[in-house]
């Protein structure tokens, strides 16, 4: 059985444009979207182009503020995959390829190992997006990711070390990579049902489309400003030291 759960309006079309939290104008991305694609023809290889942009920026945990103001992405060169998928869903969506978020709530227990240990977060729910995009006649479920390709690499190998079945948000059979065909996840494995979503929330057209609904029950809200940014500060930290090992 799939572990998407929720039905959503399917037409492409209504995926496309501006929306609540959506505004393409705004922005200031349309020139790096265009750089992205720059010699690149076709939906497909332009999402992957755009894939690979967003996919590579360093991952840290970034401003909250950012996932609900459009107007602050341009300026932003990395970031945490609420970021991610904010930024990869408007400059698809510029490039006229519809796209749309899909937020589950997931039991962060085993990808968290080693990064929120410490935080008095390890253990709670919390709630995620993922961006879907349609291409060639149906949508592909993406992560858009949580973390860049050279600290997935430390990830996996400290999953290995350790023998873990997921750690740092990536599970040990997720992906770092997208064929712009079919689904790929990195924070889950369809396979491993002890890690799949505890619920699909549905499609959203954003963050702050998200939280309309939902906002009462993201965990954040219940932690003060000094304490995210204590908190965000100490995550931070111990990427940079993990970004800094020595693969085995």
């Amino acid at each position: 059985m799939s572990w998407k759960s929720c039905d959503c309006d399917d037409a492409p079309d209504h995926w496309l444009g501006d929306a609540l939290g959506v505004d393409l104008g705004a922005t200031g991305l349309a020139a790096r979207a265009a750089r992205c694609v720059d010699g690149v023809t076709g939906a497909r290889d332009e999402a992957l182009a755009l894939f690979r942009h967003v996919a590579g920026l360093r991952f840290q945990l970034s401003d909250p503020a950012v996932r609900t103001d459009p107007d602050r992405l341009h300026g932003q060169d990395g970031g945490d995959g609420y970021f991610k998928a904010t930024l990869w869903l408007h400059l698809l969506r510029i490039r006229r390829i519809p796209a749309r978020m899909r937020w589950v709530r997931l039991d962060p227990k085993a990808i968290t190992h080693g990064l929120w240990d410490f935080a008095r977060l390890a253990g709670m729910p919390f709630f995620y997006p993922l961006t879907e995009v349609w291409l060639e006649g149906g949508w592909s479920t993406v992560d858009a990711y949580v973390v860049d390709p050279a600290l997935f690499a430390r990830i996996k190998d400290h999953i290995a070390r350790h023998r873990l079945a997921g750690a740092y948000f990536v599970h040990r059979d997720g992906v770092c990579e997208w064929d712009g065909r079919s689904d790929a996840i990195q924070r889950f494995c369809p396979n491993d049902p002890a890690s799949l979503p505890q619920a699909d929330l549905g499609c959203f057209h954003s963050h702050a489309d998200f939280l309309r609904r939902y906002g009462v029950e993201i965990p954040e809200t219940a932690v003060t400003k000094l304490a995210y940014e204590q908190t965000a500060g100490q995550l931070n930290t111990a990427l940079v030291q993990l970004r800094a090992q020595n693969p085995a």
